[in-house]
């Protein structure tokens, strides 16, 4: 045997090896994506039932979820910045008209919460999850996921 042939690799042997780890690399990364994916909607999910409890608690405290007749955003209140769905001035409204469906919170891709005035019990929330879809817990208990926004009182 020659001296030369026991010295390494050839170029193509390591060639071999560079793209079989190339291909290992991309299936592990693209399993990861997924993974973190679920991860973030399982997070999202726990969050938004854990407020869930925290608005009830909060409810059986206060006895409502903010100050109905306040114009301005109460400070510490469940939801605040209110904006009615039926065209109330929030600034000059001495008190929100009975009946109405207010959207309390709707930050674009975070969070939409829905409450009925004057049931103070009443309300919805729903947040868009990573892999598609809305996920939604309202006053009655229910936690699920749904294709269309929260529009409504109710998941």
């Amino acid at each position: 045997m020659s001296r030369r042939a026991s010295l390494g690799f050839t170029l193509i042997e390591l060639l071999v090896v560079i793209a079989i780890l190339g291909t290992l690399a991309s299936i592990v990364m693209s399993a990861l994506g997924k993974a973190r994916e679920r991860a973030a909607d399982g997070a999202i999910k726990q969050q938004l039932s854990e407020m869930r409890t925290a608005a009830q608690i909060y409810f059986e405290t206060n006895g409502d979820y903010y100050s109905v007749c306040d114009s301005t955003s109460t400070p510490g209140a469940m939801f605040d910045r209110a904006v009615g769905l039926n065209a109330v001035n929030s600034v000059s409204a001495s008190c929100y008209p009975s009946g109405s469906l207010y959207k309390k919170v709707d930050a674009p891709g975070v969070i939409t919460v829905y409450q009925k005035i004057p049931s103070p019990g009443v309300w919805a929330a729903s947040i868009p999850l990573q892999r598609g879809g809305y996920f939604c817990v309202d006053f009655d208990g229910s936690a699920t996921t749904t294709n269309t926004a929260l529009s409504n009182i109710h998941c």
